[in-house]
């Protein structure tokens, strides 16, 4: 699905992760943990470089499959964190996307320039018509994004998902490819 590393500018690169990015991926996610889990319910379920390396490989497969592209966020030749097309519907064209930085890292707009790469590659060669973007109501920097890549907001989903059997409630934004904002650097 993205055999070639997506260049986004000359500090970000993404790519899908191989089983080598295994450990310094894991060890991202567990120097984040305490953040990350806030919000992100799979970081309760990654516990070691074999966690890291079976979703990896169960990525690959969906990636080749073309039911999910989850690409690594390389910041300047370093693992930073990962964004992706979570759900990928083609019958219907459309697709979700996820993201997570390391803490240290935010507010360099790192994550806003890789949703545009994404966005990018999503409606001009995956042919993708939707995307969407489901954050928490109380993950306001999350929203800031979807907001600032001219996602609008669609609504609140009460309750719809669980997080350590607690309910979340999302707000969800989308973006067509036919919105004026669509291919639009933010």
């Amino acid at each position: 699905m993205l055999d070639e590393p997506l260049n986004v500018d000359e500090e970000i690169t993404l790519k899908i992760p191989t089983l080598k990015d295994a450990a310094p991926l894991f060890q991202l996610v567990d120097a984040n943990r305490h953040y990350l889990r806030k919000h992100l319910a799979w970081v309760d379920d990654t516990k070691s470089v074999s966690d890291t390396e079976a979703f990896i490989q169960t990525r690959r497969e969906h990636a080749t499959k073309g039911i999910n592209l989850c690409l690594c966020i390389w910041y300047r030749k370093l693992i930073a964190g990962a964004v992706a097309l979570t759900y990928i519907d083609q019958e219907n064209r459309m697709a979700e996307i996820g993201y997570w930085l390391d803490e240290q890292l935010q507010g360099k707009g790192i994550i806003t320039r890789s949703c545009q790469a994404l966005i990018d590659h999503s409606f001009k060669t995956l042919g993708i018509h939707r995307l969407e973007i489901r954050c928490s109501i109380n993950n306001p920097r999350s929203q800031h994004i979807a907001e600032k890549l001219g996602f609008i907001k669609e609504g609140i989903l009460r309750d719809a998902r669980q997080l350590r059997q607690h309910p979340v409630t999302d707000v969800l934004y989308s973006l067509l490819s036919t919105d004026p904002r669509a291919g639009k650097n933010p």
